[in-house]
């Protein structure tokens, strides 16, 4: 496994997100990320999304600035409660023009999605919006990327939770086609997992693709499998009683 984190590989339109909020509010760290590593990896999932990370209180100012400052058609919605409209088909089909539209934790806006392309603004205190993460390339000091390890974690979990149209099923298929790669920290991935809560449920999915054959156990932890194996077990004996 690797020891550094991997070169990230931005959509365009996260970079114009990015210099929108940070042309506003200059000394505001926040983090940003898309589905761009991942979208190789799904199998239905054909359109990016995009994940604005900030301080809570500087959600509501950066919901204003995104709904008026963006070029491309985008719905806009603050809070991990996606609105109903918000569904997988939308992440299904291309891309528009328009001016941004915000809302926040409310559904009903099925008439306004059309070609949409969807951000998602995200509370995060301080020092998560530092810790596994890399400055960004070029003049915008402020501004963070979640290593890549983060990002999986994040999809596993906001998957898990229903808060994406991104089914469990596609976050894990991201996961294993980055895993195949060889480039993943097993290490911080764990770490950040388990100040998740998602430690156990990694250590599952590792067991079982292994046992399946669709993970090459040299590079796991043992610790890892035997732990998974466990976990698995004891949530088996529940289940039949």
């Amino acid at each position: 496994m690797t020891t550094m984190p991997i070169a990230y590989k931005l959509d365009s339109k996260s970079i114009e997100i990015a210099k929108a909020i940070s042309k506003e509010m200059p000394h505001l760290v926040f983090s940003i990320w898309d589905l761009n590593d991942f979208l190789p990896a799904f199998h239905n999932v054909r359109k990016n999304m995009f994940f604005i990370e900030c301080e809570n209180l500087a959600r509501p100012k950066i919901m204003t600035i995104l709904a008026s400052k963006l070029r491309h058609n985008f719905v806009i919605y603050s809070g991990e409660r996606k609105p109903k409209a918000v569904s997988e088909e939308l992440l299904g089909y291309g891309h528009g023009s328009g001016s941004g539209r915000g809302f926040e934790d409310r559904a009903g806006y099925g008439s306004i999605l059309g070609d949409a392309n969807v951000i998602v603004v995200l509370s995060r205190n301080s020092k998560d919006l530092t810790r596994e993460s890399v400055l960004f390339k070029g003049s915008l000091e402020n501004v963070r990327i979640p290593f890549l390890e983060r990002r999986l974690v994040d999809l596993i979990s906001y998957s898990l939770k229903g808060w994406l149209p991104i089914p469990l099923e596609e976050a894990i298929a991201a996961f294993k086609w980055h895993f195949k790669k060889n480039h993943l920290r097993l290490e911080l991935l764990h770490r950040y997992a388990t100040r998740k809560y998602l430690g156990w449920f990694l250590e599952i999915l590792l067991y079982k693709l292994e046992k399946s054959g669709e993970l090459d156990k040299t590079n796991l932890d043992p610790r890892y499998l035997r732990a998974g194996g466990l976990y698995l077990g004891a949530i088996e004996a529940v289940n039949k009683k």
